[in-house]
């Protein structure tokens, strides 16, 4: 596991050689990758089962911008996924995928599962349908809830209204936005999570700086506060979000959405969305004074106020 900030010369180096290998066309068809992933994989799901924390909680980093975040007293999923699937009907498990075992062993572990919309990068069929199964608290969109209305796990999801909701041993405030794509837009909720005193920001695709300025004087006004921020740096149009949120919240960043495979054309060699040396380089600063980590396949982080 990475430090806050550790040697942040060594660190680099190592993110740089992980990305060599993935940046190699059809990376993610790679059996290699793929074993490696999974490996990763079965190492979160090793420590969830067998570690346990006392105060704080533990941030582990799976696919893109999927995240289980460990507490004390139980886990919660962020925009759970099994891994570069393109459909989210999708019903056989590519290569690089997580396999039946480890989906189930996850169903067992997490007893929340929050997704800002409907994208496979940010949902999948196979995880819901296991924590389903297993009567965990599922929360999608409208317009997910729609596209899955006549899947037999779709009476065991549900979709939180905007604004506060108690539930058990979360206060959760949700914002309902959009995902703008060039001749679209995708439902897309916010979700600040109060866990055990540490409020949570969870966004998804929400990029437009502008919407998100409103966002976060939302946020201001209900909350006052984020702790920690896990979701993309990217911006698309309007004020810069990274310094939205470090000018309003002052978190500690963990980004996300990094090498997710789809977005890079086929048989092309190069970057999907954001490579590790990229994030790197953009909270480098951040990270020198424990303000952020970049964290990997598998890696995890403790975070305590």
């Amino acid at each position: 596991m990475p430090s806050k900030s550790g040697n942040l010369k060594q660190r680099i180096k190592k993110l740089k050689l992980l990305d060599s290998i993935l940046r190699q066309p059809n990376s993610e068809f790679n059996n290699g990758v793929a074993k490696y992933y999974r490996d990763m994989v079965n190492h979160v799901l090793h420590h969830l089962e067998h570690h346990t924390i006392k105060r704080g909680i533990r941030v582990w980093k799976l696919y893109a911008s999927s995240f289980i975040v460990q507490t004390p007293r139980f886990n919660m999923a962020m925009d759970f996924c099994e891994g570069p699937n393109r459909n989210i009907f999708g019903k056989t498990r590519p290569i690089f995928s997580l396999t039946r075992r480890q989906t189930e062993r996850f169903a067992h572990l997490v007893k929340y599962s929050f997704h800002t919309h409907h994208h496979h990068d940010h949902v999948s069929y196979f995880p819901l349908a296991a924590l389903a199964k297993h009567k965990r608290k599922i929360f999608i969109t409208h317009e997910n809830l729609r596209l899955w209305k006549k899947e037999p796990f779709a009476k065991n999801i549900s979709v939180l209204k905007e604004g506060t909701t108690i539930l058990e041993n979360l206060e959760i405030e949700t914002i309902y936005g959009w995902q703008h794509l060039e001749n679209s837009k995708v439902e897309c909720y916010a979700y600040n999570i109060d866990v055990g005193g540490i409020r949570i920001l969870v966004k998804g695709d929400i990029f437009d700086g502008n919407e998100f300025a409103m966002l976060c004087e939302k946020l201001r006004k209900k909350t006052g506060r984020v702790d920690l921020y896990l979701s993309s740096a990217w911006t698309a149009g309007g004020h810069d979000i990274i310094r939205q949120v470090e000018r309003n919240f002052d978190p500690f960043f963990i980004p996300a959405h990094e090498w997710e495979f789809t977005h890079r054309p086929a048989n092309t060699e190069g970057i999907a969305t954001q490579s590790y040396e990229d994030l790197m380089r953009q909270f480098k600063t951040k990270i020198m004074h424990d303000k952020a980590a970049v964290l990997s396949w598998g890696e995890a982080i403790l975070y305590h106020r």
